[in-house]
């Protein structure tokens, strides 16, 4: 019995993990003016933030930030959802424009292709704040 609670709780878990990554989309529907920004010691940790804001659901705005690096990873020269990634480190020329992100990324064979992975397809706006799950 208590073996099939656990695969029970698991499958439970790994569907809500599923339901919250397949729900996170589509931040540019509720936070204006966002921008690209190079922030940290070296000033090559890429972020988004919302100038504009991102709807709070309270009525408000909040200015979310979303450091890119923790959710995005350069994997043999294509840039991808994948948790702790920092693409930052091997990729530059690093841009964005209307969601989508673009840069040239190490493929580990010398070469720098060109990747885009669509932003607004895998972050979204919870309560002001931008996520990735």
């Amino acid at each position: 019995m208590h073996a099939s609670l656990t695969t029970v709780f698991t499958a439970l878990a790994a569907a809500t993990v599923a339901l919250a990554s397949d729900q996170c989309q589509n931040f540019l529907g509720s936070c204006s003016d966002v921008r690209l920004q190079f922030l940290g010691d070296n000033g090559a940790e890429p972020w988004l933030h919302a100038n504009g804001g991102c709807g709070d659901n309270n009525g408000g705005l909040a200015y979310g930030y979303f450091e890119l690096n923790t959710k995005f990873s350069n994997l043999f020269g294509q840039l991808s959802r994948q948790d702790n990634g920092y693409f930052g480190h091997s990729c530059h020329n690093i841009r964005y424009e209307n969601g989508v992100l673009t840069a040239e990324c190490g493929d580990g064979n010398g070469g720098t292709p060109t990747s885009s992975i669509n932003l607004n397809e895998h972050i979204c706006n919870v309560n002001g704040q931008l996520q990735a799950f």
